[in-house]
């Protein structure tokens, strides 16, 4: 009988779904965190570093001697406003190439991750640049601001619900089961069960109504992530317990039984919640975009504002 000890199918060269671009494709995608790391770690030292002036209240910064680098009009302030404007600009890029279907600009889950990337930044370069001060009308723009990355938060746990293909396709039902017999398929291989009894590990827990509402959906998706932990740790243990004394499964092997399990029992919950969660989406869609477009125009005339009065460091 096949144990856990045995190479998994993705070791072997024979995964469910290869990546597209092989190896640079997965330096890519390593490099998007590193490069969010960075950004992330400079712009909280710059903050701790300007802390005793952002602390003061406004009528005493005047008088502090960096005050002429971290105003809003100043050399750090303002390079920050730069590049909140430029990150702002670069999320409205995502609509436009998903409208584009041009292969050379790259498949559109990647610009999904640049997008999210770029919206969890901007809040915190946008307090930067005005000097973690939010009174008066920048209080309005920068919380129209954090309503959209919230927001986006929101809407990515929404969109990874709905089963999508490596160019970001949304999948059929028909797709997502065959999908979820590829997995069922690698998870006899690599565990050495059978077929039978683990997709009766892996069957979910008698059927329910399905939700009624978009914020009965979201309880529901949200009480099935927890729900498919419980069962991964489950199975982790009866799979140990069925291999016994046959063989000790090595920890890479063990891992990645709960990882396909996981996306199994995840595949099934998708399913079941197809089309609320469809419905959900388009909701989040139509709330998301207006409250966009409307941060993007203050943060526009914020910028003519600017330049029309001069109030910058570069001219």
């Amino acid at each position: 009988m096949t144990s856990l000890g045995i190479p998994s199918a993705r070791s072997s060269g024979q995964g469910l779904e290869s990546a597209p671009g092989g190896a640079r494709s997965d330096a890519r995608r390593r490099g998007l965190p590193a490069a969010f790391a960075f950004l992330l770690t400079f712009l909280v030292a710059t903050t701790l570093l300007g802390l005793p002036y952002y602390l003061l209240p406004a009528v005493q910064r005047v008088r502090h001697p960096w005050h002429p680098w971290f105003k809003p009009s100043g050399l750090v302030g303002q390079s920050a406003g730069i590049a909140a404007f430029l990150l702002f600009a670069f999320l409205w890029l995502y609509p436009l190439r998903k409208r584009l279907r041009w292969k050379a600009l790259g498949p559109v889950p990647r610009w999904l991750d640049y997008h999210i990337a770029a919206g969890l930044l901007v809040p915190l370069v946008g307090a930067v640049h005005s000097g973690w001060h939010f009174g008066g009308m920048i209080g309005l723009g920068y919380g129209a601001m954090l309503v959209v990355s919230i927001s986006g938060v929101a809407g990515k746990y929404v969109y990874g619900r709905i089963p999508r293909s490596n160019n970001g396709i949304e999948l059929t039902l028909a797709q997502i089961e065959a999908r979820r017999g590829e997995i069922i398929d690698r998870l006899v291989y690599i565990s050495g069960m059978e077929r039978a009894a683990l997709e009766q590990a892996l069957s979910p827990p008698p059927a329910s109504t399905l939700p009624r509402g978009r914020l009965a959906t979201v309880i529901r998706m949200i009480g099935d992530d927890l729900l498919r932990r419980r069962r991964a740790r489950q199975l982790c243990r009866q799979w140990r317990r069925h291999l016994g004394e046959q063989a000790a499964p090595s920890r890479k092997a063990l891992r990645d039984c709960v990882a396909l399990a996981r996306r199994e029992m995840a595949l099934e919950q998708q399913a079941r919640l197809l089309d609320a969660t469809r419905r959900v989406f388009q909701f989040w869609h139509a709330a998301h975009l207006p409250v966009a477009i409307t941060a993007f125009a203050a943060v526009l005339l914020h910028v003519a504002v600017v330049v029309y009065l001069g109030a910058t460091w570069f001219w």
